[in-house]
């Protein structure tokens, strides 16, 4: 049995920010520990922070994977302009207040990743604010 915490849900992905804001996170980490998982042998099930038992766990490893490469080419899209992460997440999702700091963050580690792989450039803007455009 694995309990995966909030590491792995059944029906949502976990928080993610940027590896600048919380070192050690990121989602080049993020998909590095579910490689790390996935490689456990004779786990039958894995048990998240809430929702049911995932006994079919590896294929939510698999379609998380195929989510972030969506959101990751959803970014890379948008970045037709320096854009900042707040314009970022505005084009590539709909925002509700609720959600409004998750998705910032998401978008953030996103845009951080597509950075660190040449995707994206990272300027500044004249506030100093990160913009990111597809290089």
């Amino acid at each position: 049995m694995l309990l995966s915490a909030d590491h792995l849900l059944p029906r949502n992905s976990p928080p993610l920010l940027p590896a600048w804001v919380h070192p050690g996170g990121g989602l080049r980490a993020y998909l590095k520990s579910l490689d790390r998982i996935e490689a456990l042998a004779d786990v039958q099930l894995a048990l998240g922070g809430h929702d049911e038992p995932m006994p079919q766990w590896r294929g939510r490893l698999q379609a998380l994977r195929e989510r972030y490469a969506e959101k990751l080419q959803a970014v890379l899209d948008a970045a037709d302009t320096p854009s900042s992460v707040l314009e970022l997440a505005g084009r590539v999702s709909r925002m509700n207040a609720r959600q409004a700091l998750l998705l910032l963050d998401q978008t953030g580690a996103l845009a951080e990743f597509l950075t660190s792989d040449g995707r994206l450039q990272e300027t500044r803007g004249v506030a100093g604010e990160a913009l990111f455009q597809r290089t």
